[in-house]
């Protein structure tokens, strides 16, 4: 297993404090090699010129390349949509990574889960046509409380019926639905292509930073091995199937480089041990 750190550790501080190329140096200079990269901080060609050339110049390599998809919308907002998670898979081979991160979609009025599924099951299979032409696989997170379930996740990702549609793990989002993230993990062992390696701690509703199944799970993001994630339980389960992807640190805590250096250096022991 490889580790990786996801761009959206260092949400607040990008384009704040830091630059995205600062922060793939901060990353290289704590032992990382892989890289999450996220579309919502390459905006332009010349932001992913910009990262692809210190990615090269550091000799590290690019875990994901990683899109916010929303296939349940209007139908021509879908149609965009579609075209712009095709589009990532030319973006995917300029990083010289085969994996994009998707998302089903948000809840909205009128759809849940049901009502979406034959909406976001079209909208794959027009996707993984192009994935299939060019090698490169999608990656579908459990995100939120549209499909944030294993058993959902599972359910895309059959009804599509292509490889190119595999599992992105979300180790904290299996918490903020009520699932053990090690059984979730278990469970879609057979699709797993990325992991997104999150800690939380459940807490009181006033502390919360998340709240999860409609209003009954608080949680808070933590360093990574500072939470209530079963996390060193996760990587032993992965590699005792021989996983050998990427597992990609995705920090939600108190953004302070101080504690993403911390989550780091306590996922890099996990992973060694």
């Amino acid at each position: 297993m490889n580790v990786s750190v996801s761009l959206w550790s260092y949400v607040s501080l990008i384009n704040k404090e830091m630059s995205v190329c600062e922060v793939i140096q901060h990353m290289h200079q704590h032992g990382i090699k892989y890289v999450e990269l996220l579309d919502t901080f390459l905006k332009t060609d010349e932001d992913r010129l910009k990262a692809k050339k210190m990615i090269d110049q550091l000799g590290m390599q690019v875990a994901s390349y990683s899109i916010s998809n929303n296939f349940v919308c209007d139908e021509n907002t879908r149609k965009a949509q579609v075209e712009m998670v095709k589009q990532a898979c030319q973006y995917a081979k300029m990083f010289n990574t085969k994996t994009i991160r998707v998302f089903c979609g948000d809840v909205c009025e009128g759809y849940d889960f049901d009502k979406a599924f034959d909406l976001i099951v079209k909208s794959f299979k027009e996707c993984v046509k192009v994935a299939e032409k060019e090698d490169i696989y999608y990656c579908l997170e459990n995100h939120g409380q549209l499909a944030g379930k294993s058993k959902q996740i599972e359910a895309v990702i059959k009804a599509v019926g292509s490889k190119h549609l595999k599992a992105t793990t979300d180790t904290g989002n299996f918490m903020l639905v009520g699932e053990n993230p090690l059984e979730a993990v278990r469970y879609l062992k057979d699709y797993v292509g990325l992991v997104h390696f999150k800690d939380f701690a459940l807490v009181r509703k006033e502390e919360a930073q998340y709240i999860g199944n409609q209003g009954t799970i608080f949680a808070k993001g933590t360093i990574i091995g500072e939470g209530q994630t079963p996390l060193k339980e996760i990587v032993e389960f992965l590699d005792s199937i021989d996983y050998a992807g990427c597992i990609s640190i995705e920090y939600e805590g108190v953004i302070r480089l101080d504690y993403i250096e911390k989550s780091i250096k306590n996922t890099l022991a996990f992973v060694n041990e």
